[in-house]
């Protein structure tokens, strides 16, 4: 199936609030990943990722004192930052990456196609309010959005596992979650880099290894 050359999709309500305080600092900023790919599909996620073209932790604070909120720092060797802020009474959470090098660099880094879509936030659309994209806007260097219509799991490089051995049990919940068909090239890296999760903390395993049992109980 090929992927829409049009059309609007719904965003998170929450995105309304994090466009606005974004939108205060001069940096280019960037949705990544899980909330276009479940927009595209209308399934709700309340988790919202956001790539900038700067230090992580340094936007991380300015959108915190907007939204009188917290930041702290979540994985220091990707420079990733977590704000917490409550807005309205309703708890929101985003997760804040540096994409120094750009943003082609940094989906490229993603682990499989269809998280590696990615939408300027100066291109999120409000209809009565209400935060959307134009499909056309995504950038999709990877053909996720193609992928995600097929149900198809592809890794963006054979580096994928190798940069983060986690990633092999998240393609399992990610399969099990979408009812995703693994494609062969993905396959026959699985079972290659299968040795690799020996490498992953206990805890790591264990918190991915509830996600996907969380599923079971939806």
């Amino acid at each position: 199936m090929k992927p829409p050359t049009a059309g609007y999709y719904r965003l998170p309500s929450q995105v309304s609030h994090i466009a606005e305080a974004i939108s205060q600092i001069p940096v280019k900023s960037y949705l990544v990943g899980g909330v276009l790919r479940d927009s595209i599909l209308g399934t709700p996620n309340p988790d919202v990722d956001i790539a900038v073209v700067a230090s992580a932790m340094d936007v991380a604070k300015k959108v915190a004192n907007i939204m009188n909120g917290k930041s702290f720092q979540l994985d220091k060797s990707r420079n990733i930052c977590r704000v917490l802020a409550n807005v309205l009474g309703n708890e929101i959470q985003i997760d804040i990456a540096s994409a120094q090098n750009g943003i082609s660099s940094d989906i490229a880094k993603r682990d499989f196609t269809i998280n590696s879509l990615a939408l300027d936030v100066n291109h999120v659309d409000f209809n009565f309010g209400i935060p959307q994209f134009e499909i056309s806007k995504i950038i999709d260097e990877h053909r996720g959005i193609e992928d995600l219509l097929n149900s198809s799991l592809r890794i963006t490089s054979d580096q994928v596992f190798k940069e983060d051995p986690l990633r092999l049990l998240r393609g399992a919940r990610l399969t099990a979650q979408y009812d995703l068909n693994i494609d062969d090239f993905t396959e026959t890296q699985i079972k290659k880099s299968s040795f690799l999760i020996s490498k992953v903390s206990s805890e790591r395993i264990r918190d991915e290894f509830l996600k996907l049992l969380s599923l079971q109980k939806s």
